[in-house]
C-alpha cells in the first residue's frame, strides 16, 4: 500500500489525502474496514503516529469512522451530508421495518396498562443502559511489576467497572505491537512515561500516575527497631526493590534484609532456625501466592511475629486525574454512540 507521497506537505497530510482518493474514486465503499493503524504504518513505510494522524484527520473530514472497538470504517458521504444539512435519511425499507417494531411494542406496552408518559421514560431509559453498556472503558495498565500493576488496577477499579488489562514493562519494550489501536485510555508510572512514549512513538497517549507508600506504611516501617532482623517477601524482584528502599528512606535497620521470593522453588522459611523480627510483602500479597505460604505469614503474625502489609498506591493528585480521565472518556464515547 505504498503511496507516491507529494512533498512540500506534511506525511500525514499526503496520507490522509491518497485514502480520501480512493474513497472519491469508489476504490473504497462506504463500510469498508481500512487496516489497523500498524498495518497501514506497516505497508505505507510511515510511522503509526502519522497514519493515526491521517485517519483521525479523515474522520474529522466525514470520510472515516473511527470506531471503538471496531477499528475504522469507510463512513457513507451522503449520510454525513444530510445530517449536515439537519436532515438524517433512514432507507425506506429499513424505516418502515424499524416504525413496525415500534408500533408493536407500543400496543403490547399499552396493552400492559402503560401511559405514554411512562413507556417514554422507560425507552429512555433502556436506550441510557444501552449506551453504557454498548461503550464500556477499556484500559490498558503498564508496569514493570505485578504487585505494583495490581495495586493500580483495583485502584483504577473503584472509579468504574470497566474491562481492565495489565501488561508487563518488559513485554511492551520487546513487542509494542500487544497495546490494542483501541484502547480508551493507558496508564503507567511517571517512572516509565518517557520509556514508554519513545517505544510506542506516540501512538497512544500515556498517562502516568505517581505512586508511593501510604502514611501507614511509612509509620510501621519508621517504627522498627534498628537491630530488627527483616525479611522482604514478594513476587518481584522490583517490588522488592521499591521495600527495600522504602527501609532505607524511613528507618534506621542495620541489618541487611533477607530477600524471599514468593513460588520460588525452596519453599517460604519465616519459622524455626528462620526466624526474623519482621517481614514486609506487598499488600496484596494474597494475590502472588499460595495458600501454604499465606498459613505460614499468618502463623508468623499469629505468634507475635511483625507483618507489615506494604500499600503502594496513586498519590491523591493521581486518583484526582484517573478519576477524571476517566469519567471524561466515557462521556465522549457515549455522546459518540448517540450522534
Amino acid at each position: 500500500m505504498k503511496e507516491d507521497l507529494k512533498p512540500k506537505t506534511s506525511l500525514y497530510a499526503q496520507f490522509a489525502a491518497a485514502i480520501r482518493e480512493k474513497i472519491e474514486n469508489g476504490r473504497y465503499h462506504p463500510g469498508d474496514r481500512l487496516p489497523s493503524i500498524l498495518k497501514a504504518a506497516e505497508e505505507a513505510g510511515l510511522s503509526a503516529g502519522t497514519v493515526k494522524q491521517a485517519y483521525k484527520l479523515l474522520a474529522d473530514q466525514g470520510y472515516l469512522s473511527m470506531i471503538q472497538g471496531s477499528g475504522t470504517v469507510v463512513r457513507d458521504r451522503r449520510a454525513k451530508a444530510e445530517n449536515d444539512n439537519g436532515v438524517h435519511l433512514i432507507p425506506a425499507g429499513k424505516q418502515a421495518k424499524a416504525e413496525k417494531a415500534i408500533g408493536a411494542l407500543f400496543q403490547q406496552l399499552s396493552g400492559l396498562g402503560f401511559t405514554f408518559s411512562e413507556i417514554r421514560i422507560l425507552l429512555d431509559l433502556k436506550l441510557r443502559q444501552y449506551i453504557n453498556e454498548t461503550t464500556k472503558l477499556t484500559i490498558g495498565v503498564i508496569d514493570c511489576n505485578p504487585e505494583a500493576r495490581r495495586m493500580m488496577t483495583d485502584k483504577i477499579a473503584e472509579f468504574y467497572d470497566s474491562d481492565i488489562f495489565e501488561y508487563g514493562l518488559e513485554t511492551i519494550l520487546s513487542f509494542p505491537d500487544r497495546i490494542p489501536d483501541d484502547l480508551s485510555l493507558i496508564f503507567t508510572t511517571t517512572t516509565h512515561e518517557e520509556t514508554l512514549n519513545e517505544v510506542l512513538a506516540n501512538r497512544v497517549k500515556i498517562n502516568a500516575l505517581a505512586l508511593s507508600p501510604t502514611a501507614e506504611t511509612i509509620s510501621a516501617i519508621a517504627k522498627l527497631d534498628p537491630n530488627d532482623k527483616i525479611a522482604l517477601v514478594a513476587l518481584s524482584h522490583e517490588f522488592i526493590g521499591i521495600m527495600l528502599k522504602a527501609l532505607h528512606n524511613y528507618s534506621d535497620i542495620r541489618i541487611k534484609p533477607t530477600v524471599i521470593h514468593f513460588g520460588a522453588t525452596s519453599e517460604l522459611k519465616i519459622g524455626g532456625k528462620y526466624t526474623y523480627d519482621a517481614i514486609l510483602l506487598p499488600a496484596n500479597f494474597d494475590r502472588f501466592s499460595t495458600k501454604a505460604e499465606q498459613q505460614k505469614i499468618a502463623a508468623f503474625e499469629k505468634n507475635g511475629g511483625k507483618v507489615i502489609r506494604f500499600e503502594y498506591q496513586m498519590d491523591h493528585g493521581s486518583a484526582i486525574l484517573a478519576e477524571k480521565l476517566i469519567e471524561t472518556t466515557k462521556n465522549r464515547l457515549q455522546n459518540e454512540a448517540v450522534r
